[in-house]
């Protein structure tokens, strides 16, 4: 895959390797941890193990959803042929916000050109998220979820050939905002899981 066709999958994937970093995870070690799944309606079900309370376990599913949210909206905003790029505002937070929206405006551009076509947007799924830490209390509340991603229903061509979405784990800082709609998640870091420095097949 050359340098080019490679930017444009991840443009298409919507996660962004540009919004992976490689800095030291800003995260403490995990407090709670649990594993489930959610689908696309992103409700995410803890083990029989879990110990969340049932707070927590709401703020998880609010994330989780979230989280599903920003990623097709990647695929949506592609696919529509007079995109909003704000829209992304209503899921996304700073500092992951300016990267997506550098990240949108790249894709539409692409897109406008005739370079890129989306011609399935899915549905993304998400196959399995960790809840690896929950903070309720901090200032902005916090969701750290790991998920992986399922985007094999959608199809990109770029200069006539296939982008084929497949499964990636990354992990997610979800934040608490004052200034969006209850329940007031979004997106605040895309990250690549925990030893590595790029999303994972999972």
């Amino acid at each position: 895959m050359t340098p080019r066709t490679h930017l444009v999958a991840a443009l298409a994937v919507g996660l962004l390797l540009a919004g992976c970093t490689s800095n030291p995870d800003p995260l403490t070690s995990p407090t709670t941890t649990a594993s489930g799944s959610a689908s696309a309606s992103a409700s995410a079900s803890p083990s029989p193990t879990s110990t969340l309370s049932a707070d927590k376990q709401q703020a998880v599913d609010e994330a989780t959803a979230v989280v599903l949210a920003r990623e097709q909206m990647f695929y949506d905003l592609q696919a529509d042929p007079e995109p909003n790029l704000n829209d992304i505002n209503n899921v996304v937070a700073d500092p992951q916000l300016d990267r997506d929206l550098l990240s949108l405006q790249e894709a539409a551009r692409l897109v406008a050109e005739g370079k890129t076509v989306v011609e399935s947007t899915g549905p993304v799924t998400i196959a399995s998220v960790d809840p690896v830490k929950v903070d309720l209390k901090g200032d902005p509340p916090t969701v750290t979820l790991e998920v992986c991603l399922d985007r094999t229903t959608t199809r990109v061509t770029y200069e006539g050939k296939p982008v084929e979405g497949g499964r990636e784990l990354a992990r997610y800082l979800v934040v608490k905002t004052t200034y969006l709609p209850d329940p007031g998640w979004a997106v605040s870091q895309v990250l690549p899981p925990k030893g590595h420095d790029q999303p994972q097949p999972c």
